[in-house]
């Protein structure tokens, strides 16, 4: 076997070398696409089925925020033919998508990083850091563990140590227990709090006891109140059947009536015209009447006016006659 075909062996066995060493193994090199500002939503799945058209995608990878989980804006691609990517990188470069303009790039291969693409084929999940920080920071700490306890011993004689090496005299034996009175108290304060945890328990039982009774009582009492008022509407067992079952009109019966409604509304609608045409003709009557009442005053006047200036000519002519003949 040749020493370069052992080499690249070696290196495919490196986790660390996958990378590289897989792509010069196959024989083809492989192209690598940086692509930058990618809008938020091309996730994975969208991005690898978008960059399928132009060739087969080996390797893809989004990196995400470890605190956040949510993509960095930039992605990775590898595709099979190093020919592919490039035309990829030129294509893609200043493409308008969804408002953004991406960057496209290809890596050269001496900037292709080992972990590059680690976990590219397993599904990111989200760890949550804050709610376990705030689990273990709420975390009850009443009870000394029995490491706790030996762990503060040994504390506290490494500075008994000190301040005697220093030449203060100060007893701190009194104030420290030993290993095993340490051990009992541990046990001790364990068991304590053990009653202390059962008996909040069972108080908060208690009181969810409590407060569910409370609640049926309260919902019994609306339900007695609502069939109070009801009963006091009307008592169904006491109400005659007349009431309670109201007999059905038949549909002919209906039509009966709606028929000797139309016809009284008829007659009563004719009635009323009646009467109006025959006040109608009384008043037209009367102002005939007056008209030829105001039309004969109007001649007789007429008449009046005219024999008197027949008599005023008469007698003008008349006295013309007696001046004529005196002259």
């Amino acid at each position: 076997m040749p020493k370069d075909r052992v080499k690249e062996l070696a290196k495919l066995a490196d986790p660390l070398k996958e990378g590289k060493a897989r792509r010069k193994y196959e024989g083809e090199e492989r192209g690598v696409v940086y692509i930058g500002h990618l809008p938020f939503g091309l996730f994975e799945p969208q991005l690898k089925k978008f960059l399928s058209q132009f060739g087969k995608i080996t390797r893809l990878k989004v990196p995400r925020s470890v605190k956040t989980g949510r993509p960095k804006g930039y992605a990775f691609v590898e595709f099979e033919v190093k020919e592919v990517a490039e035309i990829v990188a030129k294509t893609m470069d200043r493409y308008m998508m969804f408002d953004k303009v991406l960057n496209a790039k290809l890596v050269p291969d001496d900037r292709v990083h080992e972990r590059m693409f680690a976990n590219w084929n397993r599904r990111f999940v989200k760890i949550p850091r804050q709610k376990l920080e705030m689990e273990r920071h709420n975390k009850s700490t009443e009870v000394p563990s029995e490491s706790c306890l030996l762990r503060r011993l040994k504390a506290a004689k490494n500075k008994a140590q000190q301040l005697k090496q220093l030449g203060i005299q100060y007893d701190i034996d009194q104030f420290v227990p030993d290993e095993s009175t340490a051990a009992e108290a541990a046990q001790e304060l364990f068991e304590r709090a053990k009653v202390k945890k059962e008996n909040r328990k069972e108080a908060q039982r208690a009181l969810m006891a409590e407060k569910r009774s409370q609640q049926r009582q309260r919902s019994k009492e609306n339900k007695r109140k609502r069939q109070s008022e009801a009963a006091a509407v009307i008592d169904v067992d006491e109400a005659p059947e007349a009431l309670t079952k109201p007999k059905k009109e038949s549909t002919s019966n209906v039509k009966k009536e709606a028929t000797a409604d139309g016809h009284a509304e008829r007659k009563k609608k004719v009635s009323r015209k009646t009467a109006s045409d025959a006040a109608d003709s009384t008043v037209g009557k009367k102002r005939k009447a007056s008209g030829d009442a105001t039309r004969e005053a109007d001649a007789a006047k007429a008449s009046k006016k005219g024999k008197g200036l027949a008599d005023k000519a008469a007698q003008k002519v008349e006295r013309k006659k007696g001046n004529s003949s005196r002259g």
